[in-house]
Order: C-alpha cells, then sequence, then structure tokens
C-alpha cells in the first residue's frame, strides 16, 4: 500500500471520530456535567392561614407566586396545627388557663382550611420533591397554580407523603404553595371512625367536643375544637440530580431470608436454605393500627378494612407443609 493511500485512510479515520464524538457530545451523561449536590430545605417560614369561608379563590388562584393574602392569619413557624396558630396570635389567647378553652367555637373542625407560603427553589437540579410527613387529616396540595394531589391521596394523621413537583417548580425563583386541609370530621359510635387522634372522651364532652340531642350522656364526644387540624409536622422542599442509566422497569431487588418472625406475636419460621416458604408480611402502617396475626392471615382493627397480605418466593418454591402457627388475637 502506498503512503499516500496510507494517509488517506488514516485521515478518514481521525474524520469519522471526530464527527462520532460531535454528535455523542450532547448525550454525555450527568457525571460528564456534574450539577449541585443533593440538599432539603425545610420549609418553616413564611406560612400563613386562613377559614376557607373567608376565602372565596380557589386553589390555583391562592398558589399563585402573585397572590396578596390579606387577612390571614400569620403562622411565626410551622409546623402549626390550626387552633395552635389562632392562640398565637391572639385570637383564641390563653387557652390553658381557666375555661377559656371551652370559649373558642365548636365547629371549627366543620371548616376547611388553607395553610399558604411562597419560597424560592434552588436552581440547576433536575428532582425536585415535597414531603409531607404529617397532615391531620385530609388536604389538597397546590403548588403555582396546579393541583399536585387530591383530598383523596392525601388523606390519613400518620401517613407521610412524598411528591414529585419538578414539572411544577420555578428554578431560581419565586413559588406559592397551598395546601387546604380538611379536619377529621366523624364522629365515634354516630356517624364512623378516622384514624386520627380525636377519641372518646378524651376531655370532658360536657364543655367540649359533641354533645349529641339534648347532650345525651351516652352520646358525647370530647375535643378540641379543631380535632387538632393542620399541618402538625415539618414541610420539605427535597432537591437532586437524575439516576442516570437506570431503568425502573428492568431493576431487581434480591434478598436471602433464612427465618422471618411475625412482628406481633414474635414467632419465628424457618425457611429452607436456598428455598423459599411463601411468607406473610405485615405493612408498618397496619401493624400500628392493631394489627395481629391469626391463622396466617392479618386481621386489622373492624374500622381499618382488609389488609393486604405479600407473599414472598424464590425459585423452585416447596409444598407448603407446616404453615404458621396460629396466634392468638391481640387488641
Amino acid at each position: 500500500m502506498s503512503g499516500k493511500r496510507r494517509r488517506h485512510i488514516v485521515l478518514r479515520i481521525l474524520l469519522s471520530m471526530a464527527l462520532l464524538l460531535l454528535l455523542c457530545a450532547a448525550d454525555f451523561p450527568d457525571f460528564a456535567k456534574p450539577g449541585p449536590p443533593p440538599g432539603q430545605i425545610e420549609l418553616a417560614q413564611g406560612w400563613s392561614l386562613v377559614s376557607a369561608r373567608n376565602v372565596p379563590a380557589d386553589g390555583a388562584a391562592l398558589s399563585m407566586p402573585t397572590y396578596r393574602a390579606a387577612g390571614w392569619h400569620a403562622i411565626p413557624r410551622m409546623p402549626a396545627t390550626v387552633l395552635q396558630t389562632l392562640q398565637e396570635d391572639g385570637t383564641y389567647p390563653d387557652l390553658y388557663y381557666g375555661t377559656n378553652l371551652g370559649a373558642v367555637p365548636q365547629d371549627l373542625y366543620k371548616q376547611d382550611w388553607w395553610y399558604r407560603t411562597t419560597f424560592t427553589a434552588p436552581a440547576g437540579h433536575t428532582t425536585y420533591m415535597l414531603e409531607f410527613p404529617g397532615i391531620n387529616y385530609r388536604a389538597e396540595i397546590w403548588l403555582n397554580g396546579h393541583l399536585i394531589a387530591g383530598n383523596t391521596q392525601i388523606v390519613g394523621m400518620h401517613t407521610a407523603h412524598e411528591l414529585d413537583v419538578s414539572r411544577w417548580v420555578n428554578q431560581g425563583a419565586s413559588n406559592a404553595l397551598a395546601v387546604k386541609v380538611a379536619p377529621e370530621r366523624a364522629l365515634q359510635d354516630i356517624d364512623g371512625v378516622e384514624l386520627a387522634d380525636s377519641w372518646y372522651d378524651w376531655i370532658n364532652w360536657n364543655y367540649l367536643g359533641y354533645q349529641g340531642p339534648g347532650k345525651n350522656p351516652a352520646n358525647g364526644n370530647s375535643f378540641v375544637a379543631d380535632r387538632n387540624a393542620g399541618i402538625f409536622k415539618p414541610v420539605y422542599l427535597k432537591t437532586s440530580g437524575s439516576a442516570w442509566g437506570v431503568n425502573p422497569a428492568r431493576l431487581r431487588v434480591t434478598a436471602e431470608v433464612s427465618q422471618i418472625s411475625c412482628p406481633i406475636c414474635r414467632r419465628r419460621v424457618a425457611l429452607p436454605p436456598a428455598r423459599a416458604t411463601p411468607a406473610l408480611f405485615l405493612c408498618a402502617h397496619l401493624i400500628a393500627q392493631r394489627v395481629c396475626c391469626q391463622r396466617g392471615r392479618a386481621a386489622s382493627h373492624y374500622n381499618v378494612g382488609a389488609p393486604p397480605l405479600v407473599l414472598a418466593r424464590t425459585a423452585r418454591p416447596p409444598p407448603i407443609e407446616h404453615p404458621m402457627e396460629t396466634a392468638d388475637e391481640r387488641d
């Protein structure tokens, strides 16, 4: 091969490589262009509160950064329940003194309440999450004019919620967050039970709560006027980058299990090595709601409903010869 032809081939190879690098430059993964580190911001300041009865605007308007929350109750620092805020701003002062608590209107729990704040989201991240670890009892979450989650999704005093709001966040600019809270309203032994912390005969139904028709002593339900409604745990904005190169649909997690233990009755079930017997797993929130293990199934409190069961198997499961022992039902 002549030297001229050899130089021509080398030149073509170099040009091809240069063209390939140019075409792929935009597809380099994030680690080639490092972004800001992940972070967490507690949204503790700048909140205000108002009864939904006093605000005609909807969540889309209230969650716009340009909205002016005139006449709202200022919240010095979150988290704060409804009645806590009304005491701190002087609406109903000194609730722990004398009979002042009885002077609070007893219908606060029959109203919905708006919480609102504004914040600046740091720029440069690809993922933005809002975390609500504690809202009592139901809520709508609005951000920058968009409904992020409704009150059929955000429900339960002891349920934590983490919401991906990446598409609605104004990076490096002002954001407005509005949360419409609906208090617990069911009355035990009258129209149902909701799993909050407002229980029968907690204080004194003759003065606080629901007294029933004619103040029937057999039908009293005592609770403070707002039934501890509101955002009672800190709210966080979490930021991070994207997880490059991971396809969630193809991600598989495996583990070797030698034995399991029932979290209620503490009895253990041994599993044969390299094989697995179908095992009962009780999810944490059902355990908190007084779940017990009975005849190889989960039995929950009467108002919780049928609990889900998950069967875990590995390859080539053997026949079940000795199922989980029966445990007495616990309260």
